[in-house]
């Protein structure tokens, strides 16, 4: 029995597991609902929901696996603030990073003006101003602002940056 996995994640949440199998075969398959999920995540096997789990837990399925049975779950995903609790604090302003799943995310100034790389927003209302960049996935613009633009952090090449602004 073998298992082939389809996904484009971080960039879509959606998963795709595709047994393999010579003849029918029972057996046990975890599936592991990451730490960072956002809230329960539903298994589904060939389309229909089987089980659920929470966030940092495993869900079981156990049952007789046939040739191109499939298990698909979208990873529920979202943004969160973690306030910054390093060497160097603010005390006028706190630090935050913004997180996207498990994704951590950089504010680029996209003018390159490496001095300011504070947040153009209140950190409170930062997700919520939070806007796509049409055919650039998890690139994030703020509402308001043309300065800045949020991008997964393996993303950053040459540009200033901070993932703490």
């Amino acid at each position: 029995m073998s298992v082939d996995m389809k996904t484009d994640f971080p960039y879509d949440p959606k998963v795709l597991l595709t047994i393999h199998t010579d003849k029918p075969a029972e057996a046990g398959i975890a599936i592991r609902i990451p730490s960072w999920a956002s809230g329960e995540m539903s298994v589904l096997v060939n389309g229909k929901k089987k089980v659920s789990g929470n966030p940092g837990s495993y869900v079981n399925i156990y049952q007789k696996w046939i040739d191109g049975d499939n298990i698909s779950f979208v990873l529920p995903i979202e943004f969160r603030l973690t306030k910054y609790t390093g060497e160097e604090q603010f005390p006028d302003r706190g630090s935050y990073a913004l997180e996207y799943g498990p994704v951590l995310m950089a504010l680029v100034n996209i003018k390159g003006d490496e001095k300011n790389l504070v947040l153009p927003v209140e950190y409170n209302k930062l997700i919520k101003n939070l806007k796509p960049v049409t055919g650039k996935p998890l690139h994030f613009d703020i509402a308001g602002n043309s300065d800045f633009v949020y991008i997964p952090y393996f993303e950053v090449q040459d540009e200033p940056f901070s993932c703490f602004p």
